[in-house]
């Protein structure tokens, strides 16, 4: 198989093993592995097929790790997890409310509707139940 210019391969020798090979030139990499997939996961990856689910929801969060820049300045780190369901994005906002940070959320561009949720209204949401997937679409470029 060959994607974006790297080809390779994953095969299967017995159970729970993955050889794997990558080419990209003339450079060759390959190896085993040993895989703890179960049922159709596995089936998937051996034929190439990859998830076709999308991320549609965020989670973006500030933590309390203030670390230092090289002017002296401390500015707070922020980081973003994405989600393909909003139940996860709710699971994984109360973990970072519990830990005591702040925490803001919503839907990834380009789906429709387009939906945040600002720190004050997180709890509201998280309490909230959770709409469905079928209710995001993406919007065509």
């Amino acid at each position: 198989m060959n994607r974006r210019g790297v080809g390779y391969s994953l095969t299967q020798p017995g159970p729970g093993l993955r050889k794997w090979q990558f080419q990209m030139g003339d450079a060759v990499a390959t190896g085993r592995t040993e895989a703890k997939l179960k049922g159709n996961r596995t089936r998937g990856l051996l034929r190439g097929e990859h998830s076709t689910a999308p991320d549609i929801w965020f989670v973006s969060y500030r933590t309390n790790i203030t670390p230092k820049r090289d002017d002296g300045e401390r500015r707070p780190v922020r980081a973003t997890r994405k989600f393909k369901s909003e139940a996860d994005a709710k699971q994984f906002a109360q973990e970072v409310i519990n830990a005591g940070w702040s925490t803001i959320a919503g839907t990834l561009n380009p789906y429709t509707p387009k939906k945040t949720v600002a720190s004050a209204q997180i709890l509201d949401w998280i309490a909230a139940p959770s709409s469905t997937l079928s209710s995001c679409r993406l919007i065509p470029r």
